[in-house]
Formats: structure tokens, sequence, C-alpha cells
């Protein structure tokens, strides 16, 4: 099968594109052929296809560029002419089969969307985020989940300036998918089947009033490239714990990090990744030994001593879609102790390998003193977290499942 795929960044970014990736290594494996469609940037991966990826934008609020760039940026966010040319050209030039959607908003736009209908190619869509009920993506700013955000006609996303703060970023986000979702129907009319990547993310959408027929729960597998441990490892001689991801408000490592501070939490953490919030967290962690910011690391470097480590922290405040993170936790025999947002309770209550804290009443720092507790009793105790995250991702998450389950919503489109 010719497979066509779409992301507007074309390097391991986010989760999506990391995803994207790993899907493409996933159908290639197995003898189908993957075209791509995307954006123009220096840290791009190299294709055969990118003389057909539309020329860079960057919508980064702090770049410097002038008015007018600016303009035809917005303007761009709502209808691209360009990427409407350059995916006619590819598909005039290429056999499509299908097209698989992951983010295209601002950079690409849902222009390209009618122009794949035109030529009767079917298209699905993997849903990664709430950007198609939400302004900002994520529901969440200002310390706080807002569903109201997405509601109606997104005024209240304007009202409460839910985009960096920002109203005059917030009017045009909000514009933008008023435009796309309530004038044009640009994704209701043009993508036939919608992939969640958890049941969670189904039932918001659902919720927030979306057809439940067009949309299937398919949840992410593990990387081709990570392996399994073949065996429970044991526990290290003190408790470290170990927290791995972007350094953003939404992610909440900055409301841990400030939790481990206030507490005095005594066990070692180490945190690996990069974001906005790193200047911020360096100089709230400086003079504290217990806490090690390492930056962004790739991940045979973050996992090499998973061996030393007793659990893993997800932290996420916001909606959680899936969270990849605890399957790489899992499949390196380590339980995760999590806030539960979103699609992460799911995974902790089906694979019994982790436990779910809540920020009142020092429930987090009962969770580190629970979790693989070699002189508990309880059936719990020792080992067994570890053991359950092992045998969970074992008889889950696999890619060949995966690759099972996507080729039959495939052909059903």
């Amino acid at each position: 099968m010719n497979v066509l795929q779409v992301n507007k960044f074309f390097y391991k970014r986010g989760g999506a594109e990391h995803h994207m990736f790993d899907l493409a290594e996933l159908l290639t494996k197995h003898g189908d052929n993957v075209l791509y469609f995307s954006m123009q940037d220096k840290h791009n991966e190299k294709s055969e296809f990118s003389k057909y990826f539309v020329s860079n934008a960057d919508f980064s609020s702090d770049t410097k560029i002038n008015f007018w760039q600016k303009i035809k940026n917005v303007g761009r966010m709502f209808y691209s002419f360009e990427a409407k040319k350059k995916i006619g050209e590819l598909l005039k030039n290429e056999k499509i089969d299908l097209v698989h959607l992951h983010n295209i908003y601002h950079h690409i736009s849902p222009s390209i969307l009618p122009v794949i209908k035109k030529q009767g190619i079917p298209v699905v869509m993997t849903l990664h985020d709430y950007k198609l009920l939400c302004p900002n993506y994520t529901f969440y700013h200002h310390g706080a989940v807002h569903e109201e955000d997405g509601r109606g006609w997104y005024c209240s996303c304007v009202k409460n300036k839910c985009l960096n703060n920002s109203f005059v970023q917030s009017f045009i986000v909000t514009m933008e998918m008023i435009f796309h979702n309530k004038l044009k129907k640009y994704y209701e009319k043009n993508v036939d089947l919608f992939i969640a990547p958890s049941q969670f993310v189904k039932d918001i959408f659902v919720r927030f009033g979306w057809d439940e027929k067009k949309i299937v729960v398919l949840e992410h597998f593990l990387p081709l490239n990570f392996k399994i441990k073949d065996r429970v490892s044991d526990l290290p001689k003190e408790k470290r714990f170990i927290c791995v991801g972007r350094l953003s408000s939404e992610k909440g490592i900055d409301k841990l990090i400030k939790y481990w501070l206030k507490n005095n939490i005594k066990y070692k953490l180490d945190i690996f990744g990069n974001g906005p919030l790193m200047p911020t967290l360096q100089e709230l962690v400086s003079g504290c030994e217990n806490i090690i910011l390492h930056g962004q690391k790739d991940r045979n470097e973050i996992y090499k001593n998973i061996v030393d480590y007793t659990a893993m922290i997800v932290p996420t405040e916001f909606y959680e879609p899936f969270g990849l993170i605890v399957l790489e936790a899992f499949a390196s025999g380590l339980p995760v102790i999590t806030s539960g947002r979103g699609a992460l309770g799911g995974l902790i209550k089906k694979s019994k390998a982790g436990l779910i804290f809540s920020w009142d009443n020092n429930s987090l720092q009962e969770k580190l003193e629970q979790i693989n507790d070699s002189h508990r009793a309880s059936t719990f105790g020792d080992k067994k977290y570890r053991e359950n995250a092992l045998q969970y991702i074992r008889e889950n998450h696999q890619a060949e499942g995966y690759y099972n389950e996507i080729m039959r919503i495939y052909k059903s489109v």
C-alpha cells in the first residue's frame, strides 16, 4: 500500500513526530511504501519528497520577523495556497492509496484536504492532541484545565487569553478555529476516519459532539527499536526517581520540582528533557543536590542506567492523550507514579504497574514511600510492580499487533 504521511514537522520534535516516524518504519518493514508531505526546516530528516514540502514558517512568539511576514504567517494559518499547490503536485506525480494526517495545523493548514478529497483518496487522521476541540491544543492554561474554551464558538478562549496569556494570539487562533471548524468544516467533511490513541480521547471528542462512528481507538505501540528487558531487575540500593518529558507547564514538571523542594524530599530526582521552562527550573533547583536537570538526551542515554531508578514519575497536568513514555518505562521494567490525568490513569489501572497520586494531602510523598518498598509485606511490596510492568508490555502495545490493526483501519476506508 502507498501511504502518504502528513505532518508539519519532519524531525523528532514531539510525540506526534516520534509516532509518525515509528509508524513509517513499521509500515516499511512490512513492505508498504511510505511517502511524506511536510514543511521545510533545517532540522529535517532527509527525504526524496522534500521537493514537495511547503516553505518554512515559524510561529514562535519570540521570533524576530517583520510586520508583513507576521501578517503572511497569520494568513497561512487560515489557508495556505502554497500547501494546496504543493500537495496537488505530489498527488499528480506519485501514486497514493491513502493519506494519513497527523498534525497539520498552522504550518500546512487544512487547505490540502479538499484537494485530496477531489482525487477520491481516503483520509485518516490521528488525534495527537485536542486542537480540533480547543484553540490552544491542550485545554490547559493558567495552571488549570479549561474545557469551556472548546465549547460553542470558542469565545471563552479569548476571554481567558488561553494562548500564552495573550489576547491577540488567543483571538487569532479562535478565529482560525471558527473558520476551519464552524464555517468550512474542513475536517468534518474531508476526513473519513479519526484515530484516537486512547479511549479517553475518543470519549472527550464524543462529549464535545463529534460523531463516535467516525472515531476508532487504537493505542500507540512500543517503537521497534525499543527493546523489552529480559527479566525483572533487582531493586536499587537507594530510592531514586526519573522524570522524562518536555519542560512546559502542562507537563507538570515545574509543579513536581516545587513539591520536591517544599516537602524536602530526600530522594534523588533526575529530569531529562528541554522546553520553555528550562531557565526558570535551572534557577529553581540551583543549590539543590537532590534534583538534577540533564537537558535533552536520546533514548539510549536516558535508559542506559535505568536499573538505578525505583520508578518513573509522570506528573502531567493536562489531559494526556496517551503517554508513550509510560510504555518505555514498562519496557524498561520500571513502574510509574503518575497524576493519572487523561489516558494515564487507564494505563496504570490496566497494567497494575504503578500508582496514581494527587497533589493534595501529601499523596505523592506517600506513593514515593510505597512504590517498590522491599520492607512492605503487602502483595505489592518488593518487585511486584516491576513484574507487572514487564508482563503488561509483553502482552500489549506490540508493533505487530498495531500493524494488523492499522491495516484493518486503512482498508476499512
